[in-house]
């Protein structure tokens, strides 16, 4: 089981510059930039439709609440998703989230997982909009 403050994403960073761990959602190619300062993350290119993403099936445990946070980046304004398919339906823990263009946007949320090998992605922008997305984290969250 997680502890507190361990992330349920492996390869969150992409500081090893790869994407293991990762896949493309749909029609989409993701691969791994590099910022002036020398900062890996991943890009999402190639996009034909909205939903086309990057995904992961992190290990998590039924009937727990978890947070759920991303930074992403578009080179225009637009709008993004975190989502994670459930069995039963899709949760988006930070709603609908407006990102401005070329500048990095932190996305947060909370939700319950009903399965131990949900589907997280991060989706949203119209096809053929590319978007940057980095420091991905899932962690069971803290009980007031």
């Amino acid at each position: 089981s997680l502890g507190l403050g361990t992330n349920a994403l492996e390869n969150s960073d992409f500081e090893d510059g790869t994407t293991s761990a990762w896949s493309s959602l749909g029609d989409s190619t993701i691969s791994v930039r590099q910022d002036d300062a020398g900062n890996k993350f991943a890009w999402v290119s190639a996009r034909t439709q909205s939903w086309n993403g990057i995904l992961q099936f992190p290990t998590l445990q039924s009937g727990v609440r978890y947070e759920a946070s991303c930074r992403v980046f578009s080179p225009s304004a637009t709008t993004v998703f975190m989502t994670v398919q459930l069995s039963q339906s899709y949760v988006k823990p930070a709603g609908e989230t407006q990102v401005n263009a070329n500048e990095w946007t932190t996305i947060k949320g909370s939700f319950t997982s009903d399965m131990t090998q949900p589907m997280f992605f991060v989706e949203g922008p119209p096809a053929g909009v590319d978007f940057g997305v980095d420091d991905c984290w899932i962690r069971p969250q803290k009980q007031l």
